[in-house]
């Protein structure tokens, strides 16, 4: 799924005037992102907008208008970004409003549609104040989000290969290494991860249109023919990140764009479908949002890739809940990891010996140590362990799995381990000489 992109040219000589706002003067809040140096920050004051945006290069200039239901634009002026603006929508009739905002580093030319269409920020403009309204998915998206878990074992599970997530690859941990060496901070790591894939692979519109095959919508399909569509975007850019050491999923959900132009709609919302995949990635304490298929403006369409393009901004990098309900719908949830966590961890368990033969006139061999292949990891993954001998007058084993030789004879020690909800038992059979 890739969403549409909507551009316009402007010359401009003079910057019409604006005026500016105390910081305590505020009714209600809205960030557009996590990230501060991505962030547009948006309050409310009696009948104006006040805009704060981030003091980094690419967001110096804007220009800001409004759409009504029936797409008709008010209020269009132009803006030098150094302090937060006061946008007034007192000459306006009562009534519902899109917020569109774009953004340039220079004051003459392309500006790139940050906050645009009816899928943006919505307001409604009483006599004597304005609001903004959240999008209809957003109380959904947020329940979802705040579901998601972060115990050691579900953050295990999403740093294991899997389908279509090939973590495991040398080329994908060789890649990984490259992409993220010589950074120390976590959080710019996973940056730096998600711009070389915005840089990298391109969106096969070819595929999406149908006039040829999806060559991979794997993540080393997708690396090695340099496109896909956004489930190959997702599925590189999670493997990657968790060659590097970072659980991460790709989340399913639906998405407005291309294929949807209508909003969301009741039908859209309950019907539980989707056509878009995206990341979510647990790096400082959370798990952060990032859509590297619409970051980007690579494509490839009529068999040629595009030139000059790649990341285009950051729009969806540690996107806030608010700015991705605008178009984007979390459908899946952790219910996989819930159910597959434990079963998963459990099913690569290993405990040795499965026998053994011990001797009472020999110190040395009078005793051995039952030891799981989860034992190092145990405590982080909320792991239990339980040792028992069937014929503790033969051989006795010690709750830390200490098996010691006490008469001549055969008995036989379980070892059971607990995972979650998952249990399993193994038996090693112990001969005493």
């Amino acid at each position: 799924m890739k969403r549409s992109i909507i551009v316009f040219v402007l010359l401009i000589s003079i910057l019409l005037p604006f005026s500016f706002v105390k910081a305590e003067e505020k009714e209600l809040e809205f960030k557009t992102s996590y990230d501060h140096s991505n962030n547009i920050h948006i309050k409310t004051k009696d009948r104006s907008i006040i805009i704060d945006f981030p003091d980094e290069k690419r967001y110096e200039y804007s220009t800001i208008h409004l759409l009504d239901d029936d797409g008709n634009q008010y209020n269009r002026r132009w803006y030098e970004t150094y302090e937060p603006i006061e946008y007034s929508l007192d000459n306006l009739q009562e009534g519902t409003y899109y917020l569109q905002i774009y953004i340039r580093s220079e004051r003459d030319g392309l500006y790139w549609s940050y906050i645009y269409g009816k899928g943006g920020i919505k307001l409604g403009l009483t006599y004597d104040s304005v609001k903004i309204l959240m999008s209809e998915v957003y109380e959904r998206n947020l329940e979802t989000y705040n579901s998601r878990k972060s115990d050691e074992l579900i953050l295990q599970y999403y740093l294991q290969p899997s389908y279509w997530v090939e973590s495991d690859s040398e080329k994908i941990i060789s890649l990984s290494n490259n992409i993220t060496n010589g950074i120390e901070d976590d959080y710019e790591k996973v940056r730096a991860i998600h711009d070389w894939v915005c840089n990298n692979i391109y969106y096969d519109f070819d595929a999406y249109y149908g006039k040829s095959d999806l060559k991979s919508a794997g993540a080393l399909g997708t690396l090695e023919n340099h496109r896909s569509v956004c489930q190959g975007y997702a599925s590189l850019t999670a493997a990657l990140l968790r060659a590097s050491g970072f659980p991460t999923k790709v989340v399913s959900g639906f998405a407005l764009g291309l294929s949807v132009d209508s909003g969301w709609e009741d039908n859209i919302i309950s019907s539980g479908k989707t056509n878009h995949a995206w990341n979510e990635v647990y790096v400082s304490g959370r798990w952060v949002i990032l859509d590297t298929t619409w970051n980007s403006n690579n494509k490839y369409s009529n068999g040629k890739f595009s030139e000059n393009t790649g990341l285009e901004n950051y729009k969806y990098f540690d996107i806030s809940i608010e700015m991705l309900s605008s178009d984007h719908l979390i459908v899946s949830d952790d219910s996989e990891a819930n159910e597959y966590a434990s079963s998963y961890f459990i099913e690569k368990v290993k405990v040795t010996p499965s026998k053994k033969t011990l001797y009472l006139n020999n110190s040395k061999k009078k005793t051995v140590n039952i030891k799981s292949s989860i034992s190092n990891n145990a405590e982080e993954l909320g792991v239990k362990i339980t040792y028992k001998s069937n014929n503790s007058k033969i051989a006795r084993v010690s709750k830390k799995g200490k098996v010691t030789a006490l008469s001549k004879g055969k008995a036989t020690i379980s070892t059971t381990i607990q995972i979650g909800t998952e249990t399993k038992t193994f038996k090693s059979t112990i001969t005493v000489k």
